[in-house]
């Protein structure tokens, strides 16, 4: 029977071997000029490597001080204190300590020495003792296998130490050892339970020795010369406990109360109680806990008292609720990613959800034996092991091994059932409960049923001490079930203790399948897989900053899918992503996957790609993240990576994005924008302004052709900390803000086309104002109240306009003119045209208005637009009083379905007439003399109160101006009047648009 089991696992498991090992070498590429530093000399390091011949030599020579003259993994070699304090640093894909050929031998090796040693122990056991029980050797090769499997997948063969063959001797040598003792013939006359207090003295001085001389991590000592002595007192106390029991089976039973005499109970508490008590001096509860389950289970087999249960876990209750609010070792640390995996303040808060990550990214079929990333979860060869299964082997491996250890849990259980004696009995279930509880709470805490503890899952975690323990265990186990009694003798257990026997099985086989099983690992790989997967986890980092991480498995999938080029209009590149090498000096950081772009289009482009290269939101409409980068969440990318190494699996690509902006048109605009705006000073400190926007649209489709902003920056040379300061806004000049787009100013005169339009729509466009240069004490009703001016008046060096139409008030800018109009129009009206016509987003609301309505309506007042909206007016009249909304991307049929009819045509034709002449005989004559085609605009001089309160200079227009094919606008701050400032900006965008088709 035992060899019928064992060839099918070894089979399987060959299998298994032969799959991990071709895997890992597809997953695990070498590069063809790789360094092996166990290999080469002095002058070959020093070549391949870029060292001083010195330091090369002195890399050699520390080589030959180590044991077998090599390095156990590249980061040994990098962390040498000859590279402390210099500049080297070295390239970790180019370093191995071990050559194909080299992890082929010993991979092998190890592997045969594996199969040789469970067919051995095989031969042994049926010769030693042919009646033991034939299914937990079997059962141990393949939990063993499996381990073995998950030690070499997290770990890279080439780079990393080969912990694969300390886990094989573990196994093969010390394991078999271990097995082997409790068979031996000598072993079987030794009466183990005449040696209770030996077992307890042996405990206690470990442990004391533990905490004197002990090492490990955090102050938590868990190592004793080179072994952890916890392993062994876990089976001491078994072996005590059972042996006090047995030799006093009425200690804990008391016919007058409910609770045991303390002259029978105190010895057995006493020491327990100790042991327990310096776990929790070395502030390790782990270890504590399984020793009291395993404690509180054998007191309840021995007596069949449910009491002692339900008082040892409501004390356990009481013990987690003390030692988590004193912060006690890391139980603190344990309980809070217990209670949230995915948000804590905890600094290393994370690790339950990275094993959950991984599980859920492993899925019902898991991402296959070496193609997998258990890797990236911590301790993931060891106190997270399941999780690597999960993640490797998938929900149905996952559900295999558990059921591999209720396997084990009935066949020990039934070894004590049918054991010969009642020590034998209550051994055999102490050393199967003992094993059984501590899989269940490692596989509870890896899947988040219970906190997480830092024990080791039994025969497949990395470490020799609990292979050797736990194998002597098995062998214990095997002992007792090869033993019999002589005929004349019986020893047969009572009915009541079979009953208790069975409820324990099947309590501890229920929470392995339906509790872990089903409850957790289905949840976790089969229904909640994706959402988990792509969730982030939010804890501090070691700066103590909190940040979102995210799954790495999907984040470096992510930063391999090659993101989508920007095109212009033409075809030509504004963005492109960089191959490797090919651009050392660009960051990336408009990129928010954080890979490195190509950026031709230089500074112009900035804002523009900034905003598209970004996530889509409420503010940012032309965010393109998405489509460039070809997923929407990190969660959407779980099935494709998944599928990777699938024959036929395609590589996923970001899309392309057409831009509608002409690059020689808006490196034109970005030119001639930055020199007008760099020749306005400041009055006050005459410093460089520097600030202002311009932007020019399509007519026809409303197709944005140039929206630059200064000031600005070159995408393709700023550094990490530069972009930290722009986004710091350091030097107070907001260079982030596309002024183009999110810049909001009031729009002085230039809104008097906005105001002209109203009134054509209320027939109110023969209108005539006397204008008296300054008008007082004007006043209005709105909503049943009275409002006045004290006074409204044109600029200082404007004249009385006297007698003034609308066509003469858009010419001399008359703002008496338009304050009355406005009057006339009305708030309603005005509002109405303004938002529902002209689609202007920051629109004062109708109270506001209607408060303020003579400033509002000729530009000043509460009135914002920004740029891109004010060249929507001008592109509205143009476009015979139909209103496009702006687009900044190219389409070759564009929808009119956002159209909007603001005038008609011939009211469009009139106004349009009037603001050509604006240009032939108003304020902006003779500033767009000399172009091959004629103007149509309207200055603008905005009052405002920042800064020295210098007025912004606006321009609004078109071209041609009789057959408009052109809109534009541009703000200049602090620039002054219209013409002198925005006017000649406007004039290069026309020259430029018009010297080539755009």
């Amino acid at each position: 029977m035992e060899l019928a089991l064992l060839l099918p696992m070894s089979a399987v498991l060959a299998l298994g071997f032969l799959l991990l090992f071709s895997s890992k070498l597809l997953t695990t590429p070498v590069p063809a000029n790789v360094v092996n530093v166990n290999q080469a000399t002095a002058q070959q390091l020093a070549r391949a490597l870029n060292l001083p011949a010195a330091i090369a030599q002195q890399v050699v020579d520390a080589r030959q001080k180590l044991r077998g003259h090599a390095f156990g993994s590249t980061s040994q070699m990098r962390h040498l204190k000859l590279f402390r304090g210099t500049n080297i640093v070295l390239d970790d894909d180019q370093l191995v300590v071990r050559g194909k050929s080299d992890v082929s031998s010993e991979y092998w090796r190890g592997i045969a020495f594996f199969f040789f040693a469970f067919f051995l122990a095989h031969v042994y056991l049926r010769k030693m003792a042919p009646s033991a029980d034939p299914f937990l050797l079997p059962l141990i090769e393949l939990l063993c296998g499996v381990g073995l499997m998950m030690v070499y997948t997290v770990k890279d063969p080439f780079r990393d130490t080969f912990s694969f063959l300390g886990q094989v001797r573990g196994v093969a040598l010390y394991g078999m050892i271990a097995l082997a003792v409790p068979i031996l013939k000598p072993f079987s006359r030794i009466i183990l339970r005449r040696y209770q207090y030996v077992y307890a003295v042996a405990a206690i001085v470990l442990m004391v020795l533990q905490i004197l001389v002990g090492s490990g991590p955090g102050g938590v000592h868990l190592e004793l010369f080179g072994f952890e002595p916890v392993e062994v007192i876990k089976v001491l106390l078994v072996l005590f406990v059972v042996s006090y029991l047995t030799q006093r089976p009425d200690a804990l039973d008391s016919p007058i109360a409910p609770l045991p005499r303390v002259q029978d109970f105190g010895p057995l508490a006493i020491i327990y109680a100790s042991v327990l008590l310096l776990f929790v001096a070395m502030k390790d509860l782990g270890p504590a806990v399984l020793l009291f389950g395993t404690f509180l289970t054998i007191v309840y087999l021995a007596t069949q008292r449910k009491i002692y249960p339900l008082i040892g876990g409501a004390l356990l209750l009481v013990a987690g609720f003390v030692g988590y609010h004193i912060h006690l070792g890391f139980f603190a640390t344990r309980v809070t990613m217990w209670l949230n995996p995915w948000v804590n303040t905890d600094a290393k808060g994370a690790q339950l959800g990275q094993g959950l990550w991984g599980m859920a990214t492993g899925g019902v079929f898991g991402s296959g034996l070496g193609m997998g990333n258990p890797g990236m979860i911590p301790r993931g060869g060891s106190d997270l092991i399941f999780a690597s299964i999960g993640e490797e082997m998938g929900l149905i491996g996952a559900l295999c091994i558990l059921i591999v250890y209720v396997l084990i849990c009935v066949r020990g259980f039934r070894i004590a059932m049918h054991a010969v004696t009642h020590f034998d009995r209550l051994l055999a279930a102490g050393l199967t409960t003992l094993l059984t509880l501590q899989t269940m709470i490692i596989v509870g805490g890896v899947t988040g049923l219970l906190p997480l503890t830092g024990i080791t899952l039994p025969f497949v975690s990395f470490g020799t001490s609990s292979l050797v323990v736990n194998f002597f265990s098995i062998g214990l186990l095997l002992h007792l079930s090869a033993k019999t009694l002589p005929p004349d003798v019986t020893d047969v257990a009572s009915s009541a203790w079979v009953r208790s026997a069975r409820l324990v099985t099947v309590g501890m086989a229920a929470y392995l399948l339906i509790g872990v099983g089903v409850f957790r690992l289905f949840y976790i790989q089969g229904i909640a897989d994706t959402a988990i997967a792509g969730r982030a986890i939010r804890t501090p980092d070691r700066d103590l900053v909190t940040r979102d991480h995210i799954n790495p498995r999907l984040k470096n999938y992510a930063d391999a899918i090659p993101r989508g080029t920007i095109f212009d209009r033409n075809g030509r590149v504004l963005a492109v992503s960089a191959k490797p090498g090919q651009y050392s000096q660009a960051t990336g950081l408009l990129n928010p996957d954080g890979r490195m772009r190509l950026y031709p289009g230089g500074p112009a482009c900035a804002h523009l790609l900034y905003a598209v290269e970004g996530d889509h939101s409420s503010t940012n409409a032309l965010g393109r993240n998405t489509e460039l980068r070809g997923y929407a969440t990190y969660a959407d990318l779980l099935t494709p990576y998944r599928l990777r190494y699938l024959p036929g699996a395609s590589q996923m690509k970001g899309e392309d994005i057409r831009l509608s902006i002409d690059l020689d048109l808006q490196q034109a605009a970005s030119k001639a924008l930055i020199d007008s705006a760099h020749s306005v000073r400041d009055r006050r400190t005459g410093q460089s302004k520097d600030r202002g926007a311009a932007v020019a649209i399509d007519v026809a489709t409303g197709e944005v052709l140039a929206a630059v902003s200064s000031p600005t920056f070159d995408p393709a040379t700023i550094t990490g900390d530069g972009m930290a300061d722009l986004l710091a806004d350091k030097d107070k000049r907001s260079t982030l803000l596309d002024r183009s787009v999110r810049g909001l100013y009031p729009p002085g005169s230039t809104f008097k086309v906005v105001t002209a339009s109203a009134a054509f729509q209320q027939g109110l466009q023969n209108t005539i104002v006397n204008c008296p240069h300054t008008e007082y004490n004007v006043k209005w009703r709105y909503d049943g109240v009275r409002y006045s001016r004290r006074r409204i008046t044109d600029d200082a060096e404007f004249s009385a306009h006297g007698s003034t139409d609308m066509a003469k008030a858009l010419a001399v800018s008359c703002n008496i003119y338009f304050a009355r109009l406005g009057l006339l129009v009305g708030p309603e009206a005005l509002e109405k045209t303004a938002t529902e016509g002209f689609g202007l987003a920051y629109f004062p609301k109708l109270k506001a208005l209607g408060e303020d309505l003579p400033d509002c309506s000729y530009g000043q007042g509460t009135v914002r637009t920004t740029p891109t909206e004010m060249a929507e007016v001008a592109q509205t009249v143009a476009n015979g009083g139909i209103h496009i909304p702006a687009t900044f991307f190219h389409t070759t049929s564009p929808s009119s379905q956002s159209a909007t009819t603001v005038v008609t045509v011939d009211q469009a034709a009139q106004l349009q007439g009037m603001l050509a002449g604006v240009v032939t005989g108003g304020t902006a004559r003779g500033v767009f003399d000399g172009l091959p085609v004629s103007v149509a605009g309207k200055t603008g001089s905005a009052q405002n109160d920042q800064g020295d309160k210098q007025t912004h200079s606006w321009f609004i227009g078109s071209a041609p101006a009789d057959r408009p094919s052109l809109a534009f606008s541009c703000v200049i701050e602090n620039g002054g009047h219209g013409r002198s400032a925005a006017g000649p900006v406007c004039r290069a965008i026309v020259a430029q648009a018009f010297a080539s088709k755009h």
